[in-house]
């Protein structure tokens, strides 16, 4: 057995390097997973283990027979452990999560940035709206007793009619009313509260009062001149064009991704042309190519340069630098940056004429990345970030030779042909390799990515990215007014495209949503698929269709509760049934969720109370709002034949020797899900017992804020 796993690991050669991130994040995962935090013996147990898989690497020398073996196996115990306490060490030095008070009160803090907000689409007056986001902000009592500098920001959104002239560095007071992150929508969801503990973020805030400015910038560092110069482009953006074709422009040469409507955010995911949205390889690539054309052609320009000198490299690193400014200038987001580090390996390995795109220069990077921010392993884009270039990379290194056939044949493949497959297979590769993280993230299937992207892609590299750099060279002489106008012709035909693919035929196909260790198979299938060498790599294959239909696997709930108990809905009829209203973020989750288009609860629920039949258990409904039913306020035959009482009023409790749900419960532990099959027995899971005692999860029933000071530790 030991000499058979040799051969198979001695075929992999220099993949084994690779396997090196999907360790660490099998270790991240496992952290994150945990229903508690994990004990003083857990750990230690956790370090033992790296320190034996460092002792066996040392073991397994070459005179060993079986030493490839001996590293593999000292490379699971040393890599996952790593990635365990990785993650452990960066959920324990993040700020505690302070005790916001529950009443409106005034608070000051300095300005970090400004964001413009969109007008809210059904106002009758369309008025521009603005969010601050507030660092070392300080909340002041009912008694004017300062707290401490809270170590988090705030997000505060502005009063519409608030014109205040705000600049970065400044410090304001004024009165807000304060929220906590909230609890996940339902069981599964994704979780504002670990996403904020993680994002340093103290919550958010809604402005009762105008701005007060307190003093003017007092520090001016590299961060306020570089928020300066974006808000700067930004205005001169939203100078000559407008709409949402100022606001895609804005997104990508300034990283001002706010002004974006919810619809057009829509039509771009719709599409499968979200990725166009998010500063990140695609832009960087456009970016850093279009530097490396510009300078090689214009050194070449003068033969004594193009003798002398060595323009490629100069081309290649002027880019490189030009890269870096463009990732700040848009605001240091993780897909950038991720994209500029792989954008240093590729650079350097021109430089030493190694190859460009290589799977060990994205190893390193995930690598780094894992290190220093574990968290970012959950996130969206860095699954689909690292999904696609890996497909990428791997389905070029097996077509690389059937297309240099193509380019041999006649001047036609070479000039047309071969430059339309690989651009069609681009699209491909990484559109079939991002799409199952798509439907798990996003509950939604886009058959026409393809064809969307084969279009918006070139007019990408060609059209508006160049165009975009040639405004913003230009903007300090006042001369951006033709590029930024052409751009948004460009621009223009996206959108188009993006509304017009949104609403074809088929265009998004509702998925329910993905159970985690569906999520898991996924990600282990793509790695097997892209990273493993022989017939094995096809069980990757068995990993990803087991993955894609864990949806249809996995028992969903028959009732869901909201976590502040103000919604309840329940399935029936391939229905979703929601009430009392059925319009907002949670009931658009729970329908995302389910897959299932939604309907009004029935009438008999008109009253405030209703027995509803749920796969042979009955459950007796109380709606949070006034019951009109006649006849309720003696319950009579109302109890009989429940099996459970579901009372989300803050009234008296009813029915007491049934089963009871009540809003206490709500308020304690979050949402609630309720699960039915048959002969089974009503079983009912709440939102802190799926997520466990974790730092993140914050408790919804903390005691309200007497209005007493602050104690030193808050």
């Amino acid at each position: 057995m030991f000499s058979i796993l040799e051969n198979r690991f001695a075929l992999q050669g220099k993949r084994l390097f690779c396997w090196s991130p999907v360790l660490l994040g099998i270790g991240i995962s496992f952290y994150f997973s945990l229903k508690n935090e994990p004990s003083f013996y857990s750990l230690s147990t956790a370090i033992l283990c790296c320190l034996t898989g460092i002792s066996l690497r040392f073991i397994a020398t070459e005179i060993h027979p079986y030493a490839l073996t001996l590293r593999v196996f000292s490379a699971f115990m040393t890599l996952i452990p790593v990635g365990f306490l990785a993650g452990y060490v960066e959920s324990h030095t993040r700020s505690p999560m302070p005790l916001l008070p529950y009443q409106a009160v005034w608070i000051e803090g300095v300005v970090s940035q400004i964001e413009h907000l969109p007008p809210y689409p059904l106002a009758k007056i369309q008025r521009d709206r603005r969010r601050v986001i507030l660092k070392e902000m300080i909340i002041f009592d009912p008694w004017e007793v300062r707290s401490k500098p809270l170590r988090r920001t705030m997000r505060v959104t502005l009063k519409p009619h608030d014109t205040s002239q705000l600049e970065i560095g400044q410090r304001i007071k004024l009165k807000a009313l304060l929220r906590l992150p909230s609890s996940p929508a339902y069981l599964g969801a994704f979780d504002l509260q670990r996403d904020a503990w993680f994002a340093n973020k103290a919550g958010s805030a809604r402005a009762l009062s105008k701005i007060a400015i307190i003093s003017s910038p007092s520090t001016m560092g590299v961060e306020y001149y570089l928020t300066r110069l974006r808000e700067h482009i930004s205005h001169h953006i939203h100078n000559v064009l407008s709409g949402q074709t100022a606001a895609f422009a804005s997104t990508i040469l300034s990283g001002e991704t706010v002004s974006l409507s919810v619809q057009t955010r829509q039509d771009f995911a719709a599409s499968g042309l979200a990725h166009l949205l998010a500063v990140a390889g695609l832009h960087l690539g456009l970016v850093m190519g279009f530097c490396v054309f510009t300078l090689r052609a214009s050194l070449a320009a003068f033969p004594k340069l193009a003798l002398y000198w060595p323009c490629r490299d100069i081309a290649y690193l002027v880019a490189l630098i030009i890269g870096a400014v463009y990732v700040a200038l848009t605001g240091f987001h993780l897909p950038g940056l991720r994209a500029l580090g792989m954008a240093c390996f590729v650079v350097l390995a021109l430089l030493v004429g190694r190859q460009a795109l290589s799977l060990r220069s994205l190893t390193f990077v995930a690598i780094l990345l894992e290190m220093t921010q574990p968290s970012r392993v959950l996130d969206v884009s860095f699954q689909m970030s690292f999904a696609a270039v890996m497909a990428l990379i791997v389905g070029y290194e097996n077509l690389r030779d059937p297309l240099s056939r193509l380019k041999q044949k006649t001047w036609l493949w070479r000039k047309g042909g071969v430059p339309l497959i690989m651009l069609a297979l681009t699209s491909l590769l990484a559109g079939a390799a991002t799409l199952p993280i798509s439907m798990a993230h996003f509950g939604a299937f886009q058959p026409w990515f393809v064809i969307a992207n084969m279009v918006a892609v070139p007019l990408m590299g060609v059209w508006i990215m160049p165009l975009g750099l040639i405004a913003l060279a230009v903007m300090p002489l006042g001369l951006e007014v033709f590029p930024l106008k052409m751009m948004g012709v460009g621009i223009d035909i996206v959108r188009s495209l993006a509304s017009l693919m949104a609403h074809a035929p088929l265009a998004s196909l509702a998925v329910p949503a993905m159970p985690s260790w569906g999520l898991m198979l996924v990600m282990a299938g793509l790695s097997l698929l892209c990273l493993w060498r022989g017939k094995e790599r096809f069980i990757g294959l068995l990993c990803l269709l087991i993955g894609v239909s864990s949806p249809w696997l996995e028992s969903t709930p028959h009732l869901l509760i909201a976590p502040d108990g103000s919604l309840v809905s329940f399935r029936a009829n391939h229905h979703l049934y929601i009430g009392p209203k059925s319009k907002g973020y949670i009931p658009d989750s729970w329908m995302r969720a389910f897959a299932l288009r939604s309907k009004a609860l029935p009438s008999d629920c008109a009253g405030g109370v209703c027995k509803i039949n749920l796969s042979g258990k009955t459950i007796l409904l109380v709606l949070p709002r006034k019951i009109t039913e006649p006849g309720f306020t003696k319950e009579g035959h109302f109890c009989d034949g429940l099996d459970l009482v579901v009372n989300l009023s803050r009234g008296r409790i009813f029915c007491p020797r049934i089963r009871y749900l009540g809003s206490a419960d709500v308020r304690r532990e979050g949402a609630w899900a309720l699960y039915l099959s048959g002969k089974r027995e009503v079983y009912l899971l709440s939102d802190r017992e799926f997520r466990g005692n974790r730092p993140w999860v914050l408790t919804s029933s903390a005691p309200k804020d007497p209005g007493l000071p602050l104690a030193k530790s808050e």
